[in-house]
């Protein structure tokens, strides 16, 4: 199943890309770097700001995080912990959903797609929430 799947996404891509028209403006390019700023690596990791980045350890914001998309994945991709990837959670939660057969069997996840429907006002709890039950 899993290379029925891996060949009808690489067909897939193939199809798409064999359709693309791909043009180049030489000009804009050329303008795009002339108004370039360059910056070098090793100015750029001792003072991360540069970038006007909140700094190295930036996690997700919350208000950046919609409850609606995450309450769909939630629904159709939960049993293995998409809509916790899409809020902020570690790798590690797909491994824990998956020694829980889908996060016990599926029950889980839509007590997850439940709650996010239920408080779509406010999700900053539940993003970068490494709880496995992350309502509790």
């Amino acid at each position: 199943m899993k290379k029925l799947l891996l060949t009808c996404v690489v067909l897939f891509a193939m199809a798409i890309g064999a359709h693309a028209n791909y043009t180049l403006n030489e000009s804009q390019l050329n303008q795009a770097f002339a108004n370039a700023t360059e910056i070098q690596l090793v100015n750029l990791l001792e003072n991360p700001a540069a970038l006007n980045l909140a700094g190295a350890n930036t996690f997700f914001v919350a208000s950046d995080k919609n409850a609606i998309v995450a309450a769909v994945l939630a629904f159709f991709l939960g049993g293995i912990a998409i809509h916790r990837y899409y809020l902020g959670t570690k790798g590690v939660m797909f491994f824990y959903y998956f020694c829980t057969f889908g996060g016990i069997f599926g029950i889980v996840p839509f007590v997850d797609f439940v709650v996010l429907l239920v408080e779509s006002n406010d999700i900053s709890k539940y993003c970068n929430n490494e709880k496995f039950l992350m309502w509790m």
